[in-house]
């Protein structure tokens, strides 16, 4: 029992150092409506308290202030077969209860005899300041009381208890000297401060702790955060260095050329086509500085929507898709319903469109590259548009699916130029409050190519 004792009061009371008066105050504040259940160990409590009952046969119950009992030893046989159990009698139990719970100041202890005429003794568990609890002790009578046989008699009688037994009852209920209580309750007082005490600082460590954690985890956050713009950085810039640099390089071979020219009057359509060389150059450039401003949107989540002509952006990705395999043989397939469809979108679906289409050529191994894309309504989401990305290709394998959508924004830049990365284009259709994910073409065979499904919100 005192090593139980002992656990109990050490507790974490070698980690309260951690705990200066601002924080106390601090964390004091935040503390309401507790409830005694939440700060202490009832199994720990009760096996403590079983172990003073064998010392003392005093019994105990510690009970909240809705008289929910938390731990309770050595009630005696005429409360808990008979007084607890009659409705009326256990109606009384529960009034003396409440009578001993509002009554007694902390720091003090209260004897009262209860209605079913036994004595008891409360002294209150606070927290803080707040009372939250009450320890009793008692179902005793005092050495020098003279048993009033004829009430237990007749309170048997009129409650319908067995007699017999009920007296019997009566008769195994401890007597105890007056010093005896005033020691045990005396003592019971200081336990029950110590538990308030003991509880408390523990309810205030586990909140520390908390903030603390919570501190950590905002940090780490915070740290991902900024490896995460670095990412995206280095992602601009590597974008940015190769395309605008491939731009620069040839607007700077066409003037080089130029400079070769003597006679420009001569060569009027070759300094023209050079000119216009420049000039596309030049066109495409911006371009690519605005969809990098876009794309920086899109990372961050801060893409602006309107509603879109979705046949119009399709027609507008295939065209241009078309440009990154013209070498090879290609047959795209389109099926949309004939009436206009207007969705929740914006420019950068043109992007997240091509991506797709062109992944769908490149990683294709036939003779004839084969795409679909399909519309239609979605039967997974009511009052969505499902767009569906199909391909001949080498398809994904299913252990490849999961994460094909978070590869690393570094791994996206190292391949360079505008292709902007499965990743991305999950960033920018789920801005576009829509979802998306990938299927084999042909169920339960990879090989045969995938199928990138889209749901986009219709309007």
């Amino acid at each position: 029992m005192e090593q139980k004792f002992n656990a109990f009061k050490k507790d974490r009371s070698d980690e309260y150092h951690l705990l200066n008066d601002d924080t106390l105050v601090s964390l004091s504040d935040e503390l309401e409506n507790l409830k005694l259940e939440d700060i202490i160990d009832s199994n720990q409590l009760q096996s403590i308290m079983d172990d003073f009952f064998k010392l003392t046969n005093i019994g105990i119950a510690i009970i909240d202030m809705e008289g929910e009992i938390l731990v309770a030893t050595g009630w005696q046989d005429i409360c808990t077969e008979f007084h607890r159990i009659n409705p009326e009698t256990k109606k009384k139990c529960i009034e003396s209860d409440v009578y001993l719970a509002q009554d007694v100041q902390p720091g003090e202890y209260l004897i009262y005899k209860c209605k079913n005429n036994l004595w008891d003794m409360a002294t209150p568990i606070c927290v803080g300041g707040d009372r939250i609890g009450t320890l009793f002790l008692g179902q005793f009578f005092f050495e020098d009381d003279e048993i009033n046989y004829e009430f237990f008699e007749k309170q048997a009688e009129r409650y319908g208890f067995d007699k017999n037994k009920y007296l019997n009852a009566l008769d195994r209920v401890p007597r105890w000297s007056r010093e005896r209580v005033e020691t045990v309750m005396s003592f019971y007082t200081q336990f029950a401060s110590m538990i308030s005490e003991l509880s408390y600082k523990n309810l205030l460590l586990r909140k520390y702790i908390q903030k603390q954690k919570k501190i950590e985890n905002d940090l780490r956050a915070s740290e991902d955060a900024l490896k995460e713009a670095l990412q995206h950085t280095r992602f601009y810039r590597d974008l940015l260095s190769h395309d605008i640099g491939n731009k620069l390089n040839n607007i700077n071979l066409s003037i080089q050329l130029l400079e070769d020219i003597e006679d420009f009057e001569q060569h009027g359509n070759i300094v023209q086509e050079y000119a216009n060389i420049i000039k596309q150059e030049v066109n495409e450039g911006q371009s690519i500085i605005s969809r990098v401003q876009k794309l920086s949107k899109a990372f961050i989540g801060e893409i602006e929507k309107e509603p879109i002509n979705l046949k119009e952006y399709i027609v507008s990705a295939i065209e241009s898709a078309k440009n990154s395999f013209q070498t090879k043989k290609s047959k795209i397939h389109t099926s949309y319903p004939k009436e206009e469809i207007i969705v929740q979108g914006g420019s950068l679906l043109l992007d997240a469109f091509e991506n797709i289409l062109i992944n769908g050529a490149l990683h294709n191994n036939n003779n004839v590259i084969k795409l679909w894309v399909e519309i239609s309504a979605s039967e997974q989401k009511e009052g969505y548009v499902k767009i569906e990305f199909k391909d001949n290709g080498v398809g994904i394998p299913e252990k490849l699916k999961s994460d094909l959508f978070n590869k690393s924004i570094k791994k996206l830049s190292e391949r360079g130029g505008m292709g902007i990365g499965l990743s991305l284009v999950k960033n920018i259709i789920t801005s576009y409050d829509g979802e998306i994910w990938v299927e084999n073409r042909i169920k339960n065979d990879y090989r045969k190519g995938s199928n990138f499904v889209i749901l986009l919100e219709k309007i």
